[in-house]
């Protein structure tokens, strides 16, 4: 009797081992899983920066460009109104010259 109490009692202790086991087990898995969600959602985080600062970059560099041709377009309006004014007034001398001549 007393063999088979001790035996019946060696068994409890060892199920609950196992089952202590198991937890401790299951606990570190969760933690695992957690740190690497954790670790995945910093990463997304961090290609979603990434990629904010790349389209403020190219937003900025597409205004720059932008800014760039329209001097470029005031410049060449300067200049061909400066032609067409120095024509005019050449012209004009040549009218005047011609007129002198007559």
């Amino acid at each position: 009797k007393e063999g088979r109490k001790a035996g019946e009692e060696r068994m409890r202790k060892e199920q609950l081992e196992r089952v202590e086991s198991l937890k401790m087990k299951n606990e570190r898995a969760e933690e695992e899983a957690a740190a690497k969600r954790k670790a995945e959602v910093e990463e997304i985080e961090q290609a979603r920066k990434q990629l904010e600062e790349e389209k403020r970059l190219m937003q900025e560099q597409a205004s720059k460009a932008n800014k760039e041709l329209e001097e470029e377009y005031k410049r060449k309006a300067k200049e061909q109104a400066r032609k067409e004014l120095e024509d005019e007034r050449k012209a004009e001398e040549l009218r005047l010259q011609t007129d002198k001549r007559r």
